[in-house]
């Protein structure tokens, strides 16, 4: 079934809407624009004290002018503690809900065949929400409306010292022509920094990825020197984001002193025109330090808009590939291990074991043999059937349901995707057996004395305690390992099972289990495979081949005559 970008589009509107502010946006208004008003309580009182209390000697009304100032003041602190701790708490809620909904993109979303890929594309989604946090956090929407004190501050200058009002109208203007300046010079600097990033976070993510490999070939000085290209690069980006931002801060620092002495040197010689009075120059002082602040927090929240920007376009980037509505929960589909292929097509245009729109049908009980014409696993295909991607055009149909859509449980009890490097998540080894309790343990038991994994749990000090974490210095040999994820998959008893070259490298006696075991499904599971061991191919039933983006049938070839036994002892 094809997606549209019709679709894609709508998902996007989707998910900005998802992933906007919406918390309260009315209170955090009504707060800045009650500090703003609180901002002049001091020029007032400034210029009532100069101008009218001390020439009058008022001093009953110099304490109740003392008295209301600090009240106000007090109302200000607390409002402004209430705004942070509102932003605050936009800024949690934000990340939690864009936290949630990348993590669930990454792990429903079609992320294609390449798994570098996969983990760079989901490693820079989840960082790149994690900028937009501040951006959506409610503090735009807060600075926007601090910039109305500017023109306010302006306004005011020019009711009390007339043309000194001109001092920072000017001093505005100079301001921001080199800001937009420094501005536009700052977002190319920063799109290439984060080019770079990206390009050297990618190659240490395949570096790892391919570090034993790296190590067999001798390659560790190749690597490095290529790193060293990249992060060089990186560096050179780094040092003019850091040299544009620092400029653009140290503009912002020399425009309020400037500003500041503007208005003392504009005011006295105003004072001693007798233009005005003294206090209505310290009152203009105070004033332009107010139109100060919020330029300055404005200047800051466009140097970092850039930053926002570049996230969100990653994050759409990488959220543009649909994820899947599912539908309300229903009867599950009868699990009787039926396939089909309608108009199937996956793999990228340069795969050589790309499938392009097949049709094929693989009854309840059938052992299919699988090749490709390069060899290689066919992944992608087996990742569609399984669910874990959507196909590029076409259908899958497992038990006359996508996969895709169904719930995880259900679809563990569909369809078994064997691999050759079977994951151990971090857990004890009954974690691992169970699903973490979500498989019964009658069938857990069941499956796992097929696969003889009785004696080697017995031998264990720890027995089904003992703690696995994924890595080499697990306390339990590779053999029992692959074991142990064939029974995880295969305990919540799917009638549909993917093998791909989940036999390699086993050791004689788990080969002997694993053997045995699907000698015991032949007919009574679909079982579609990939191996080169000639024991299992000779279970086959029919011959697959993919070929030419087509599924083909092929006559199956009669087993040789070679025993099972001979053919082990020549194996190991």
């Amino acid at each position: 079934m094809e997606v549209s970008r019709r679709e894609g589009g709508s998902r996007h509107g989707h998910l900005r809407k998802r992933l906007g502010i919406g918390i309260q946006p009315l209170t955090l208004i009504a707060a800045t624009l009650c500090i703003t008003a609180l901002e002049l309580v001091l020029p007032v009182v400034v210029l009532q004290v100069y101008d009218r209390i001390l020439p009058n000697m008022s001093t009953e009304t110099l304490r109740i002018l003392v008295l209301g100032a600090a009240a106000l003041m007090i109302v200000d602190v607390v409002l402004r503690f209430c705004r942070s701790e509102l932003i605050a708490r936009n800024g949690a809620a934000f990340a939690h809900r864009a936290g949630l909904l990348a993590m669930g993109t990454v792990l429903a979303g079609n992320r294609g065949g390449d798994p570098v890929r996969s983990s760079a594309n989901g490693t820079a989604l989840l960082s790149a929400v994690r900028a937009m946090k501040d951006g959506n956090s409610g503090q735009t929407l807060v600075t926007a409306f601090e910039l109305i004190l500017a023109p306010i501050a302006i306004v005011l200058i020019a009711a009390i010292a007339g043309p000194l009002a001109l001092v920072p109208l000017v001093t505005l203007a100079i301001f921001a022509g080199f800001a937009l300046a420094n501005g536009r010079s700052f977002a190319k600097t920063l799109a290439h920094r984060d080019q770079c990033d990206g390009l050297r976070f990618d190659f240490v993510i395949q570096a790892l990825r391919s570090v034993h490999s790296i190590k067999a070939m001798a390659m560790e000085d190749w690597f490095l020197r290529r790193y060293e290209c990249l992060k060089r690069d990186s560096c050179e980006t780094t040092y003019g984001v850091a040299r544009n931002l620092t400029r653009g801060f140290d503009v912002v620092a020399s425009f309020s002193t400037l500003l500041t002495l503007s208005i003392v040197v504009g005011g006295a010689l105003m004072v001693l025109a007798g233009q005005i009075t003294v206090g209505a120059m310290i009152a203009s002082v105070i004033l332009s330090g107010r139109i100060g602040q919020p330029v300055q927090k404005a200047l800051a929240l466009y140097v970092r808009r850039h930053d926002f920007d570049n996230a969100r376009q990653r994050a759409n980037s990488l959220l543009f590939v649909p994820v899947p509505e599912r539908p309300a929960p229903s009867e599950p589909p009868a699990n009787t291990g039926s396939l089909r292929l309608l108009g199937f097509s996956c793999g990228n245009d340069d795969d050589p074991d790309r499938v392009d729109c097949a049709d094929l049908r693989i009854e309840p009980g059938d052992l299919c043999l699988l090749e490709t014409a390069s060899g290689n696993s066919p992944s992608a295909l087996f990742r569609a059937i399984a669910g874990l991607d959507r196909p590029n055009n076409g259908e899958v149909l497992l038990n006359d349901r996508e996969p895709h859509l169904l719930p995880e449980n259900i679809r563990a009890a569909q369809v078994a995707f064997l691999q050759r490097d079977g994951v151990i998540y971090r857990g004890t080894l009954m974690d691992n057996l169970s699903s973490f309790g979500r498989s019964p343990l009658t069938d857990v038991f069941y499956v796992a004395r097929l696969l003889g994994l009785e004696a080697d749990i017995a031998a264990l000090p720890r027995g089904l305690d003992t703690p696995l974490d994924g890595s080499g210095s697990d306390p339990i040999p590779p053999g029992l390992k692959q074991r142990a994820t064939l029974v995880r998959q295969l305990a919540p008893r799917p009638r549909l099972i993917l093998f791909d070259h989940a036999d390699t490298g086993l050791d004689r006696r788990s080969y002997t289990a694993v053997y045995e075991l699907f000698t015991r499904l032949k007919g009574r599971a679909t079982i579609v495979l990939t191996t080169r061991d000639r024991n299992m191919r000779d279970l086959a039933t029919r011959h697959l081949r993919i070929a030419g983006g087509r599924i083909e049938e092929v006559p199956i070839v009669a087993p040789r005559s070679l025993a099972l036994s001979t053919y082990r002892e020549l194996r190991i």
